[in-house]
């Protein structure tokens, strides 16, 4: 090794890793997977003459959508090199902003030393396809001729998920900067604090292209000790767990609920559907530190435990037909044929992502919160430098608020010509009651509207009026 460095004895200098192409005996973008075997069964069984049993279990497969178009080796970006101290002091300018020349194309003429000195962007070669195993177990009860019950555990568990480095479901980084506080792969590296920074003579120097900023001839420590140096950042799309050097399984998520409903058919002009979901969903398929080994357990994005909704259609008992009614037909026309429905949801708030913040130990939970302080502000602080990220990217304390949400709706039809002709007036209010659903909740320690709700999700109350004839 050229121009050794104290943190990296010359045997562990090891420069491996590169591209590699297509080759007429090995075109596929992918390693055929076989492993798809897919069963479903179901029963159904009536134990009581008012009472059945329903369970039922399957797997299922997502194939990745096609084609993947990826022209590494065969296009070019050369970027412009603006500082190499974080902007202390400027390195190009814009009268001369590519003094080392322009990268060009090379194909796959340079094998494992194509685009060495660049950021790439790959997929992964031995991703599979997601696999979801779903079951049930579940009554069914009628209570009468119009009503009835039901209770079901429904579970999930998918594996061979995208692996990220983020909040996001983007790809894995194995190469760079990481969560931007510790720059290099290996945790134990953060404990050099700003010795990760300072430059020491490059030993890439005239191996890489000089239009790279690995290719001047010095280079901080930082990038010397990721485990791809000679290569500025490398992430991985579709890293969804093959035979591959960074993981054998993939990410993993369970999803597990009870369900509650209840089924009201039409009769004395009324018909309602309820629904009740408790549920909980934890995933395995985030890094919260790109030097850990394997992902992390946390709360997942979509995890929200407690799901309500209803829906009711009632014809009131007005007019023509009906119980009340006032046997004179002009009275009887205005006051039959209304129709009043509503749909209303609950839903658990989402887990808000947190980016680069510290744990203090403190719960985040208040027992008032407000718009202006929705979360205790002393339950996290900014990560400091050089400190690797220890908590998940989710926390169940730390989610915007619920939805409440009532839409209804008012409709009156009138036969104007026998049976033949019909008027359809309707009033629809969606927002009912105006209630306001916050989000853009601010969990950055460092931002002036920490800890507070800074935007409207929803829409007011919307009115609208509609005149429909049938013929």
């Amino acid at each position: 090794m050229l121009n050794p460095i104290p943190e990296l004895s010359p045997a562990n200098f090891a420069v491996k890793g590169g591209l590699f192409f297509a080759t007429p005996d090995n075109r596929r973008n992918a390693v055929l997977d076989k492993t798809n075997w897919g069963p479903r069964v179901g029963l159904a069984y009536r134990i009581l003459p008012k009472t059945v049993l329903r369970t039922g279990f399957g797997i299922f497969y997502s194939e990745w959508w096609q084609p993947f178009v990826n022209t590494t080796g065969y296009s070019s970006t050369t970027n412009m090199t603006a500082s190499l101290d974080g902007g202390l002091t400027p390195a190009n300018t814009l009268s001369d902003p590519f003094p080392g020349g322009l990268l060009l194309p090379t194909g796959s003429t340079q094998g494992y030393a194509t685009l060495l000195g660049t950021s790439l962007n790959v997929y992964d070669y031995w991703r599979k396809n997601l696999r979801n195993f779903r079951w049930s177990f579940g009554f069914q009860q009628e209570i009468t001729k119009d009503l009835q019950i039901e209770v079901n555990y429904v579970g999930q568990r998918a594996d061979h998920l995208i692996l990220a480095s983020s909040s996001s479901d983007s790809g894995r980084v194995i190469n760079g900067a990481g969560n931007g506080t510790c720059p290099t792969f290996n945790v134990s590296y953060c404990a050099l604090g700003t010795r990760l920074n300072v430059k020491v003579p490059n030993p890439f120097f005239g191996l890489i292209p000089a239009a790279s900023p690995l290719g001047q001839s010095t280079i901080t420590v930082a990038q010397l000790l990721e485990p791809y140096p000679e290569f500025q950042s490398i992430s991985i799309n579709r890293d969804s767990g093959g035979t591959s050097q960074y993981n054998s399984q993939g990410g993993t998520s369970y999803y597990n609920s009870l369900q509650i409903g209840a089924i009201k058919r039409l009769s004395y002009g009324l018909n309602a559907q309820l629904a009740y979901t408790f549920s909980r969903q934890i995933e395995t398929l985030r890094y919260i530190e790109v030097s850990n080994p394997t992902p992390s357990k946390m709360i997942g994005q979509f995890d929200n435990p407690n799901r309500l909704s209803m829906g009711i259609i009632y014809e009131l008992p007005l007019g023509p037909g009906k119980s009340l009614k006032s046997n004179v037909a002009p009275v009887d026309k205005l006051i039959g044929g209304w129709q009043w429905s509503t749909m209303y949801i609950y839903q658990t708030g989402a887990a808000v992502a947190l980016t680069s913040v510290l744990a203090t130990g403190v719960s985040p939970g208040l027992s008032n919160p407000t718009v202006a302080n929705w979360f205790n502000g002393a339950s996290m602080m900014v990560l400091p430098a050089y400190t690797p990220r220890t908590i998940p990217f989710y926390w169940s304390g730390v989610r915007v608020p619920s939805i409440n949400n009532w839409d209804m709706s008012f409709i009156k039809n009138t036969f104007v010509y026998g049976e033949r002709v019909k008027l359809q007036f309707r009033a629809e209010f969606v927002n009912a009651l105006n209630r306001p659903w916050f989000g853009g909740l601010d969990t950055n320690p460092a931002s002036s509207t920490y800890t507070q709700l800074t935007s409207q999700t929803n829409n007011p109350r919307n009115i609208q009026f509609g005149l429909k004839l049938n013929f």
